[in-house]
């Protein structure tokens, strides 16, 4: 009996010694500058793991549990992006590389209404704080005020026609 309590101490030990747990090393590589991301959020499973990008845009999450995971990448300025289904098994490290931010939806040049085709009724959408010339050009039609930039990736567009922001 006296063996065994003291086997069980030793793998006890060991479990806290050597846990079996993976992780996931990462780099955020800002392709608009061509460097790493620094600073930036990492975010696994809706929040419940949280990790920073050092300067040149490297990240580690260590102690994850096996399966699927999902990862996040928030930087302010910037359109969010999610990397899903990671499978994570015991004992591995995961490495990534996260070319960001995500690709922009909206094509800037292109003033065609993406629902009519036309162009007569498409104005421009100008964000930031307006003058006192831009909110009469507001009122009389001929530009849409978006409030504030928030991602870099809003629309510039807007047919009069459809209601729609492009």
């Amino acid at each position: 009996m006296k063996r065994f309590i003291t086997i069980l101490y030793f793998l006890t030990i060991a479990q806290f010694c050597f846990p079996q747990t993976a992780s996931i090393e990462g780099h955020v590589h800002n392709i608009n500058e061509d460097k790493g991301l620094a600073f930036a959020y990492v975010v696994l499973d809706g929040e419940k793991i949280v990790a920073l990008t050092n300067d040149y845009g490297d990240f580690t999450i260590d102690s994850l549990s096996e399966g699927f995971h999902s990862l996040k990448i928030t930087y302010f300025g910037y359109q969010d992006l999610t990397v899903d289904s990671i499978y994570v098994a015991h004992d591995t490290v995961i490495n990534l590389y996260i070319e960001f931010p995500p690709p922009c939806k909206y094509d800037r040049k292109n003033k065609k209404c993406p629902v009519c085709h036309k162009k007569d009724k498409v104005i421009p959408i100008i964000y930031g704080l307006p003058s006192k010339g831009l909110v009469t050009e507001s009122e009389k039609g001929k530009v849409r005020l978006g409030g504030c930039e928030v991602t870099g990736c809003d629309p510039h567009w807007y047919c009069k026609r459809d209601n729609k922001e492009f």
